[in-house]
């Protein structure tokens, strides 16, 4: 993948999810503050790779938490992610979390990075949606962009012979449409089977 290419990419998935939001900056302290509560009963309770969402009425500020299935080294720990809409500078902070013995969820070995964020585009949620009914896409349906739908999007257009560098909107989507129409009513297609020159590999559920 040429780095021309990749620039594309991520270029074209940005403008699908373009910000618009009203407020003043927000700092990533009261950012953690505000999302506090209910970060801590997603990383206790969430399913992996679910988004959660949250708000906090008393700053006004909202956004989605993703956290990843538990690790253990001593406690257990879990990736996770959040974004803070609400605010001029939308906000996505990641990093980790481990449970102490008393319950609290603190920050871990994992350092905190904060991104300016993309607002949630119900363009890239379809073609998330999608290409996890395919079997390309694991992450979560979230409307916004990510490596692991870059990496999705780069397996589907192999697998169907479209140029990396056509624009992931409404043809791309329709494409996964019919590719969907193709699996098998009565189940899926096994992951391992070999895929032919020109089809995509349709192993989602039909569920």
């Amino acid at each position: 993948m040429t780095s021309r290419t990749r620039w594309c990419r991520w270029s074209l998935l940005l403008l699908l999810a373009s910000p618009s939001v009203r407020a003043q900056d927000v700092p990533p302290e009261q950012a953690e503050a505000a999302v506090a509560p209910r970060l801590q009963e997603v990383l206790e309770n969430a399913p992996p790779d679910r988004p959660v969402p949250w708000r906090d009425e008393a700053s006004g500020l909202s956004g989605i938490i993703v956290a990843s299935a538990a690790t253990f080294s001593g406690r257990p720990c879990r990736a996770m992610r959040y974004t803070v809409q609400g605010a001029s500078r939308p906000l996505a902070i990641q990093g980790e979390r481990c449970r102490e013995p008393d319950g609290r969820w603190v920050a871990g070995r994992v350092a905190d990075r904060i991104d300016d964020a993309a607002a949630p585009s119900p363009a890239v949620r379809d073609l998330q949606a999608a290409l996890h009914r395919l079997a390309y896409y694991r992450g979560p349906v979230d409307g916004l962009p990510s490596a692991a739908l870059s990496r999705a999007l780069l397996g589907f257009e192999h697998d169907e012979q479209v140029p990396p560098e056509a624009e992931p909107g409404p043809d791309l989507l329709a494409l996964a449409y019919r590719a969907i129409g193709r699996i098998p009513i009565e189940g899926s297609c096994a992951p391992e089977d070999p895929v032919p020159d020109g089809m995509s590999a349709a192993c989602g559920s039909t569920r």
